[in-house]
């Protein structure tokens, strides 16, 4: 099951669909990209997500949300 994310700034709108996960470890892993998965254990529900805040390079079909959430998301066209 997954959750879709939505985030807008500058103009920009951006989507994510993030699968949920828990204390398993089990995390889908993109084939590009160095941003590695992570679990946000502490949210509510708990998802995956593919942090980018610190300059990890998103899968080839996403951008990094760096103004606003820091997460790899698809931009809204």
């Amino acid at each position: 099951m997954y959750l879709c994310i939505a985030s807008a700034h500058d103009g920009l709108e951006f989507s994510v669909r993030a699968p949920f996960c828990g204390d398993d470890g089990e995390r889908p892993v993109p084939a590009t990209g160095t941003a590695t998965p992570q679990c946000d254990l502490d949210g509510r529900p708990q998802v995956c997500s593919l942090d980018c805040s610190d300059g990890q390079q998103c899968p080839d079909d996403r951008v990094c949300d760096r103004e606003g959430s820091g997460l790899c998301m698809w931009p809204v066209e």
